[in-house]
């Protein structure tokens, strides 16, 4: 238990805990290190208080109909839901995808040690993300129905408890898998699938929370009435321990709670037990010759083989290197290709809610009136689309992450035959032309739903430019200063890189204050324009000045 212990602490710290740029020096770790605890905690905060106002909102709707015991089976639903979910994702990563497989697989260790202590990891995320979406409910049930100092104690152990069953369920539907089909064999073909089906869901989640938000307390109380009650119930069925878990929460002043949770203990150590003896059959089989990638070759006609090696523009060929990397790789696919395209339907979604709604025709209608040049409002719209540019272009860290993609690769950066300047330029335009993808995107939308007249879809893409430019290029500096390079799994450069971060403020921050200064200073158009238009470019001409002076020198100095 000890060895195994021990080894689930290392697993778990080689998985990457922490947003650190680990290759800088020991004073600038230390300053990572706290900046990532405190982002971190407003980010949780933010999640848990979301969470904790959701359930207000519908504590309130099942009062009238003394139903709000109800809540307690939706949330832990969506808790075990959440954790089957997730854990398969986390069970196919941390067992079989993870750097320290081939090492640990040689070592002197049995089984169940190496077994135990993945799926120790496992539930560590798992309960992290349980405790921040699902503790927040269950406290503000607690506290509204004004129960007892045993229902907190009961709610601890079906925290702890929770995530043991649903993660124990994925990983033997996951062993099996991989021991018997070759579905997520390949590594990058399942991230992309994977990634893209847990966008699928978030956004299936969004659209329809905000459709139920949207709806009258009335309305949302009778829908509550006649559906969520069975819903929850076939719920309890399905998911094995849930109905422990809920009744030892729903009746924790009663003596039954304590058999409900002891059997809840009971279940959770057989199915742990089975899932260890299991897999001592299934796992070793389905890891050993795995792949790190799939490859499959092809015969290449003369004519291809030509066009291939074929001469052509350096700068050209090296951004759609860079485009090819981004393109090929999951991880970057979906947190730097596919963001440009996340926010336009998110922009859109509400949109579609509306619908054919009188009111909603009406609130278009009167904002097509409102875009005549002498109109007030004119340069908040103006002011607003800046700010849009200059969150889509700056979220996407493209830029910001530039050089940290090439990781250990670093060094070809420094012996191919073109300067340091273009290759900046080449990341930083790759950078800049995925920007304007998402943002033309966002333009097109607004054509199609509002129909601006001519002149102001003028103003709109002459802003554009100086979005872009002031969002890319700060990026770009940041990678400079603190690129990093030393990573042993793709996520840890962008999801773990705090230039990534700089790069989403700083297009925050331009947001905030393109809106505030036009809407603080009443500022007509003319002055808005001159404002959204060429500060922007000499901000950039400044930054662009500082990269080419600087820029070589901070490539040359940088080593992996």
């Amino acid at each position: 238990m000890k060895t195994m212990l021990k080894l689930a602490r290392t697993v778990f710290r080689g998985n990457g805990v922490g947003i650190l740029a680990d290759n800088a020096g020991r004073r600038w770790r230390k300053l990572s290190r706290i900046g990532s605890i405190l982002l971190l905690i407003i980010l949780a905060g933010y999640m848990a208080v979301m969470a904790g106002g959701t359930t207000l909102y519908f504590y309130d709707a099942l009062l009238p109909l003394s139903m709000q015991h109800l809540i307690v089976g939706l949330f832990l639903n969506s808790g075990w839901l959440l954790a089957f979910f997730f854990g398969i994702l986390h069970v196919i990563s941390v067992f079989y995808y993870s750097s320290d497989v081939e090492k640990l697989l040689p070592l002197p260790l049995k089984a169940e040690q190496i077994i135990g202590a993945k799926l120790l990891v496992v539930a560590a995320y798992e309960l992290i993300y349980l405790t921040i979406l699902i503790a927040p409910p269950l406290v503000v049930f607690g506290v509204r129905s004004a129960a007892g100092i045993q229902y907190y104690f009961y709610m601890l152990i079906v925290l702890i408890m929770l995530p043991v069953i649903p993660i124990c369920v994925a990983a033997l539907l996951s062993m099996v898998i991989m021991r018997f089909t070759t579905l997520a064999r390949n590594k990058d073909r399942f991230s992309l699938v994977s990634g893209l089906l847990v966008l699928l869901v978030a956004l299936a989640v969004t659209y329809g929370g905000r459709s139920m938000t949207a709806l009258p307390a009335d309305d949302l109380a009778e829908r509550i009435g006649q559906r969520v009650g069975s819903l929850v119930g076939t719920g309890t069925i399905i998911f094995p321990g849930v109905t422990q878990a809920v009744g030892a929460l729903t009746e924790s002043a009663g003596p039954a709670a304590v058999g409900q949770i002891a059997l809840l203990i009971f279940i959770s150590a057989v199915i742990l037990a089975l899932t260890l003896g299991l897999s001592k059959v299934l796992y070793f089989k389905g890891v050993i010759g795995l792949g790190s990638s799939g490859y499959r070759r092809k015969k290449m006609a003369r004519e291809e083989m030509v066009k291939a090696t074929g001469s052509g523009s350096a700068f050209a060929a090296y951004m759609l290197k860079d485009l090819r990397i981004l393109l090929r790789t999951p991880i970057f696919f979906m947190n730097n290709v596919i963001m440009n395209f996340i926010w336009p339907i998110f922009v859109l979604i509400p949109f579609l809610q509306g619908g054919q709604d009188p009111e909603f025709v009406a609130f278009l209608t009167m904002l097509r009136s409102t875009l005549v040049p002498d109109s007030p409002t004119v340069p908040i719209a103006l002011a607003a689309a800046f700010a849009a540019a200059c969150f889509i272009s700056g979220t996407n860290g493209v830029s910001s992450s530039a050089l940290s993609r090439e990781g250990k690769l670093f060094y070809f950066v420094k012996i191919l035959p073109m300067s340091y300047h273009r290759q900046i330029w080449a990341k930083l335009l790759l950078g800049m032309a995925l920007s304007l993808i998402g943002i033309f995107l966002l333009v097109v939308m607004l054509i199609l739903l509002i129909g601006p007249p001519v002149w102001f879809l003028t103003l709109l893409i002459a802003i554009i430019p100086g979005a872009v430019l002031l969002t890319n290029i700060p990026g770009m500096l940041f990678e400079l200063l603190w690129p990093k390079l030393k990573w042993d799994n793709e996520q840890k450069a962008v999801k773990q890189n705090l230039n990534v971060l700089y790069g989403i403020l700083v297009g925050i921050l331009l947001a905030a204050l393109a809106i505030i200064t036009v809407v603080a200073f009443a500022l007509p158009l003319l002055p808005t324009i001159l404002i959204l238009c060429i500060v922007p470019l000499l901000l950039a001409l400044g930054l662009t000045l500082l990269i080419r002076r600087i820029g070589p020198r901070l490539i040359d100095s940088l080593d992996v």
